[in-house]
């Protein structure tokens, strides 16, 4: 998969079922964007432009009957794993950003 050519949305699920024994539930497509004019000022209130950008970010999801997290990021499939009753806030690197809006997602009772 290149940078310059869509996601193959097969090959997603396929990785996805790969990885985890089971093909996802959910495939969820999220545009990028860029800031035009108020880059880093609208999440503090102020006036901001964005505007989507063909480039997106894609997550292959399943749910689970155990309160674990599994992640896989990438071609390489770097994979992580952290558990919902137990973050780590010591966790460096992409899985830390995932456990942060799962720990924030948890205090507003989700």
């Amino acid at each position: 998969m290149g940078r310059d050519r869509p996601l193959d949305i097969e090959h997603l699920v396929s990785q996805f079922s790969d990885v985890h024994g089971a093909e996802p539930d959910v495939v969820i497509r999220s545009p990028g964007r860029v800031n035009v004019v108020g880059d880093h000022t609208d999440y503090n209130g102020g006036l901001a432009m964005p505007a989507a950008i063909t480039q997106a970010v894609y997550v292959a999801s399943r749910l689970r009957d155990d309160r674990t997290v599994d992640v896989a990021s990438g071609a390489d499939l770097d994979r992580a794993t952290f558990q919902l009753d137990a973050l780590d806030r010591s966790r460096t690197g992409w899985a830390s950003f995932l456990q942060g809006v799962t720990h924030e997602m948890l205090e507003a009772g989700h």
